[in-house]
Formats: C-alpha cells, sequence, structure tokens
C-alpha cells in the first residue's frame, strides 16, 4: 500500500541520490534547483508542502504540491495570470518514482490520486501539471486520474458539480435555477411548479404586471414568466429566498432612488420573501417598460 508521509531532513540524502539517478534526472534535469528548494522548503519556498511516498513503509518516492498563486515567481506560467490570480484555488504538483524497482508499477498513479485527495480535502479547485510530453509514464499517470489535455498541460477540475435534491441533475453552480419535470409553458404551469408557500406572492406579482400591461402577450421567455408585446417587456422569477423582477438596465437606473431598500444588479431586483410585496411599485415600474416600449 501506498502512503505519504511529511519530508524530513533525514531525507534530504534520500531525495539528492535519486534525483541523480539516470530515470530520474532524465525529466528532472536541474537537481541542484529542486534541492535548494527543500533546503529552503522553511523560507523561500514555505509555500510548497513536500511528502515521501512509502511502500509498505518503505521510502520509494518524492511528491509535493503547491498553490501556483505563491509559484509566481518560480514557474513557467508566472506570465499567466489566469492560472495564478487567485489563492487558494489552482495548485500544482510534482512527483517522481526515486526506487528503479518499483518503475513501471502503478505507484506513480496511485501518488498523484493521493496528492489530488489531499488538494481535495483542502478546498483546491483545479490541479494544473507541466510534464514533458516525452514523459508517456507521467503522462499516463494523470490521465488515469482524471486529467485532460489542455494543449500545452494537463488540468483537472475538483470542483463538484451540485445535485438537484429533486430531480438529481447535476449542475456547476450550486442553487442553479432550473425544471425538475418538463418545462412549463405557461405563466400558471410555471407558478405551479414553485414552492407552495410561493405561489401567492408569484400571482400577485403577475396579476400586477398583467393590470399595468394589459395588452402584453404572457410567455414564457429565458425559462421566467415573461409579459411581451414585440419585445419582452419584463421578466419575474422565483428563487429560494426571493422573487427576481427584471425590467430591465434602464428601468432599474430610472427607479433607483425607489429601490434604495431592494437589492438590485443590472436590470434586476430582488423581492424577499420575508418582506411585504410592494405591489404598487411593481406596477409602476411595469408600467414605465409599456410607455417605454410604445415610444
Amino acid at each position: 500500500m501506498i502512503t505519504l508521509r511529511p519530508f524530513e531532513e533525514t531525507d534530504v540524502t534520500l531525495l539528492e541520490k535519486w534525483l541523480y539517478a539516470p530515470h530520474v534526472a532524465e525529466w528532472y534535469k536541474y537537481p541542484t534547483h529542486w534541492l535548494n528548494e527543500i533546503r529552503k522548503r522553511h523560507g523561500e519556498f514555505g509555500f510548497i508542502t513536500h511528502f515521501i511516498a512509502t511502500s509498505d513503509e518503505t521510502p520509494i518516492g518524492f511528491c509535493q504540491y503547491y498553490d501556483t498563486h505563491f509559484a509566481r515567481e518560480h514557474e513557467v506560467w508566472n506570465d499567466e495570470p489566469q492560472i495564478s490570480r487567485v489563492k487558494g484555488e489552482i495548485y500544482s504538483i510534482d512527483y517522481l518514482i526515486g526506487e528503479p524497482t518499483h518503475l513501471r508499477q502503478g505507484f506513480g498513479k496511485e501518488i498523484v490520486r493521493l496528492l489530488c485527495e489531499k488538494l481535495s480535502e483542502i478546498g483546491a479547485k483545479r490541479i494544473v501539471v507541466d510534464p514533458e510530453a516525452e514523459n508517456v509514464a507521467s503522462n499516463k499517470a494523470l490521465e488515469a486520474n482524471g486529467f485532460t489535455h489542455t494543449g500545452d498541460r494537463y488540468l483537472l477540475d475538483l470542483r463538484k458539480p451540485w445535485k438537484c435534491p429533486k430531480c438529481s441533475r447535476e449542475f456547476e453552480v450550486a442553487e442553479q435555477h432550473h425544471f425538475c419535470t418538463e418545462p412549463p409553458k405557461t405563466i400558471e404551469e410555471y407558478i405551479a411548479l414553485q414552492a407552495e408557500d410561493v405561489q401567492p406572492r408569484l400571482r400577485e406579482v403577475c396579476a400586477a404586471i398583467k393590470a399595468a400591461l394589459p395588452n402584453a402577450t404572457e410567455k414564457i421567455s429565458w425559462q421566467m414568466p415573461t409579459f411581451w408585446q414585440g419585445q419582452n417587456l419584463i421578466h419575474f422569477a422565483a428563487f429560494k429566498k426571493h422573487i427576481g423582477l427584471y425590467p430591465g438596465g434602464e428601468a432599474t437606473t430610472v427607479f433607483a432612488e425607489k429601490l434604495a431598500d431592494f437589492h438590485t444588479t443590472k436590470g434586476g431586483i430582488r423581492l424577499p420573501h420575508k418582506e411585504p410585496l410592494p405591489i404598487e411599485l411593481i406596477t409602476e415600474i411595469a408600467e414605465w417598460c409599456g410607455r417605454k416600449n410604445a415610444k
């Protein structure tokens, strides 16, 4: 069984022997650089976490991981801010089998798996690795652990998808708005799919908009209840903690003063479930949308 234990001072001599071994030196071409990092691991290179890989307690290899954010001054991708702009998100790993008797037995794949497991536990989002294309064994170890080649390096996305507890569909974004059943074709069908305690509030919003825009057509657009008259005038939608009202960016600017107590985005207004619905304001905004459309 392969395990990873923390690197100790007594391991420096062993690592030096491995780095100069022909099967390692072929890929780790500057052993003095690696040893320099190890010797300065409590200072300049303190952002790197080192391990010795053991098989039944016998040391067989070396590995490490580090946050690419802190390696910007040392790595080949220091001019690629998309890789290292935020600390705690994107990590890289290095690994080697030092003992020749343990080559080509799947130990490299297992070391990579254990490193990925450790990074997942600390909340890393992605792992990027840049092995040489000719290092077939290293590339296969990565591919066996789910890494994909992006054209110039290998990448593993550790972000776990959010699974809807109702329909079991998976999404990248937690609480992703979606329909567990067939998408609704009418506004009333949309409302009927929402939580029972929210349905009356949605009907109030719908009635206010309908009264303000009597000539508009009701439809579902962008998966939201929509009032249309030659173009989409206004949308609304149900969320876990609020109802979203979407009259457009110009409307939120025009009504900015009256919306001061509400959370707004560019074109959107949040109406919290815990607060009374501002029906008069909803009506006023919908009427404005109708007048603007008529111009």
